[in-house]
């Protein structure tokens, strides 16, 4: 009745866009992921270049740890919430390690390329990739980071590729 009603209403309402907390999955329209600029805000991706107002952040967090609750009151009353989150985001909330299948859901083209990775032999064809990743910052300006020391001058091989994925993962 009515509290099945509320917690269909408020789990509804912390999906919202306007809020930035969470996003649709590249693979599932009805699942959902963080928002691919909440881990920069945080600081936690892979660039690092990325710097927020400390206004910004923590009423970020606010939203986040209220979410938290919601979420967790509807475990403790035993009630359905009105939307699931990708694989991904459960493995965080239970920090297990990412795997490259995980991706799909959240980026296919990035699994599809790590796919492929995985799947040639660097060591009979130049993959032509290098130990760095090419992207940009949270002002749109193009930069390269380096997965590891020296990473623009490590080309990825069959004896590295495992740790290339993992690090691009």
């Amino acid at each position: 009745g009515l509290r099945r009603e509320w917690y269909y209403l408020i789990t509804q309402e912390l999906v919202k866009a306007e809020y930035g907390m969470v996003e649709a999955s590249a693979g599932d329209c009805y699942a959902f992921q963080l928002a691919t600029h909440i881990d920069s805000k945080a600081g936690d991706t892979i660039t690092g270049a990325q710097s927020v107002v400390r206004g910004e952040l923590e009423r970020l967090v606010d939203h986040l740890h209220f979410a938290g609750q919601i979420l967790g009151k509807c475990i403790v009353d035993h009630q359905l919430c009105s939307f699931h989150f990708t694989p991904a985001v459960y493995k965080k909330l239970l920090l297990q390690p990412f795997t490259v299948e995980d991706l799909e859901a959240i980026d296919r083209e990035l699994f599809h390329s790590l796919e492929w990775v995985l799947e040639s032999n660097a060591d009979e064809e130049d993959l032509g990739m290098y130990m760095s990743v090419d992207t940009r910052d949270t002002d749109g300006n193009h930069v390269s980071v380096n997965l590891v020391e020296g990473g623009s001058e490590i080309a990825v091989t069959e004896a590295n590729k495992m740790e290339f994925v993992r690090k691009m993962i």
